[in-house]
């Protein structure tokens, strides 16, 4: 059969679709973790075109909370941005997973081979968001506001900048009391916007 270019040939969408795409070779040996690198903010994109192709892959994420105009936001803060960690089956085949577009490389030892990363590393880096959680839940525990705390007004019509003894907490507002023009004045703010003192 003779082909021009620019002839139109029908493709077999049913076999082309499920040919998987490895990315290590036909040697069987043991499992490999291998450090790659990535473009900035694209560590999600390249987990997701690992396991697409078999691979385990993870980046180390922590979420936090934050305020944004009276409302919590959770957000993801890597740990170790530009990373990727992943478990390739077997030998892995570079030129395949630097096709890539998201993938730069990994890191290499002097000769240039990639460095194999060991399973104890790996359980040292899934270890670490756990750690994180314990201290962040330590942090938050110490910064809860409470009857009788003293603190500092950080924003608020009445009080800003004062140090005050808190006297209730009601629905997430401190009341604390003022002392201003010769008279105490009732006040309460967002405990979002006190500071405890310790």
């Amino acid at each position: 059969m003779t082909y021009h270019i620019g002839q139109i040939e029908a493709c077999d969408l049913e076999t082309s679709a499920r040919r998987p795409i490895t990315l290590t070779g036909p040697l069987a040996g043991p499992p490999r973790w291998h450090a790659l690198t990535v473009r900035p903010q694209r560590e999600a994109a390249a987990e997701a075109w690992l396991e697409l192709r078999g691979c385990y892959a993870f980046h180390p994420v922590t979420r936090t909370r934050v305020v944004r105009h009276g409302k919590v936001i959770e957000r993801e803060r890597r740990y170790l941005p530009g990373y990727v960690f992943c478990r390739f089956p077997s030998q892995v085949i570079i030129s395949r997973v630097l096709a890539c577009p998201v993938i730069a490389g990994a890191i290499t030892l002097q000769s240039g081979q990639w460095g194999i990363i060991t399973p104890e590393d790996i359980r040292k880096l899934h270890a670490m968001r756990s750690v994180d959680d314990a201290q962040r839940a330590a942090r938050d525990d110490a910064k809860r506001i409470r009857k009788g705390d003293r603190v500092r007004v950080l924003a608020g019509v009445l009080g800003e900048g004062m140090e005050v003894e808190v006297v209730a907490i009601v629905a997430g507002k401190a009341r604390f009391t003022l002392h201003m023009f010769g008279t105490d004045v009732r006040a309460e703010a967002d405990v979002d916007h006190l500071h405890k003192l310790e």
